[in-house]
């Protein structure tokens, strides 16, 4: 099995991740033990999440890259949120907009039918920007702190966007 264990604060604030690959042969329901190293100190964390790969995607090619950040650099889509204890787990697609290679850094902003908000979760990550004649888009999973699940709208705040050299 190969993945990423992702550990995030009380917040709902990513503290950083594991990867994970290890073999054993499951039978029935038991507990297998392993062992992960973080790229950060991860021992505060309140939510973790595994996110196993690689895993087929049924999602539209090209995916929906409706929502965008004021600036236009980034593009979110088909979104899938499950709510686990005190979190909800977000997955869906990313995509740069603009020329180049950029790290980024943004925040989903969720908010209810009023327009209250509900909470925030964090998307940080590399991407190749898409040209007019091709998309690149990947993948992401993170976790916001609360219930996200009854969102009617989101917004996408870009914190950050810096080129890879």
């Amino acid at each position: 099995m190969k993945g990423t264990i992702l550990f995030f604060d009380a917040q709902g604030k990513p503290l950083g991740q594991a990867p994970l690959e290890t073999k054993f042969t499951a039978e029935g329901d038991q507990i297998k033990s392993f062992k992960a190293v973080a790229d950060h100190n991860v021992s505060g964390y309140a939510f973790a999440s595994l996110q196993a790969g690689p895993v087929p995607h049924p999602l539209p090619v090209p995916p929906n890259l409706s929502i965008s950040d004021e600036t236009g650099t980034l593009g979110i889509g088909t979104l899938k949120l499950i709510k686990q204890n005190d979190f909800t787990k977000v997955s869906g697609w990313v995509s740069v907009k603009k020329p180049g290679t950029l790290r980024f850094d943004a925040t989903l902003q969720f908010y209810d039918a009023e327009g209250r908000e509900l909470g925030t979760a964090t998307v940080k990550g590399t991407g190749v920007g898409s040209t007019g004649e091709s998309l690149s888009a990947t993948t992401f999973e993170t976790a916001g702190k609360g219930d996200l699940t009854g969102y009617k709208s989101v917004k996408v705040k870009l914190n950050s966007a810096d080129p890879v050299q």
